[in-house]
């Protein structure tokens, strides 16, 4: 039993190889499949050490419906990382900026409107949030023509 706990740590902390010659030698047989969900997630933390969104947000767009299942504003979040990354490249990353706001930021107009059944703070800020980068979008793409 010890032994399997020190399996799912590793497994955990990424340390995967540690985990597999410690199940060998324990004699503890491991499916993938309760591997597979640490690897995909120490994939996708070692991306965003890297400053690479992507992983993140095909994890998060992936299991779209069960994040808004539990209110959570995690995909929302990362696209903004990213359109904020953009933002900070300059004036060279305009036109990929706004085109980048257009294409994710709408869906999450409707969720994250006001009203009775999106009363809690972090929806609101992220409406708030957008509609701030919707005006910046505009006037950037008024100083572009």
């Amino acid at each position: 039993m010890l032994n399997k706990v020190i399996c799912q740590h590793f497994y955990r902390q990424g340390v995967l190889d540690i985990a597999v010659e410690l199940a060998k030698e324990a004699g503890i047989e491991t499916e993938d499949g309760c591997r597979e969900p640490f690897t995909e997630l120490n994939n996708i933390l070692d991306s965003l050490r890297q400053h690479d969104l992507a992983p993140a947000l095909e994890w998060a767009q992936a299991r779209r419906n069960s994040l808004e299942d539990h209110n959570s504003t995690l995909e929302f979040k990362l696209h903004r990382l990213h359109f904020i990354g953009l933002l900070q490249g300059g004036v060279q990353n305009q036109g990929e900026a706004i085109k980048y706001a257009r294409t994710h930021f709408h869906q999450f107009v409707r969720r994250h409107e006001t009203g009775e059944k999106h009363k809690n703070f972090p929806h609101r800020t992220s409406f708030i949030f957008v509609q701030e980068y919707q005006t910046i979008i505009q006037k950037l793409s008024q100083n572009g023509r």
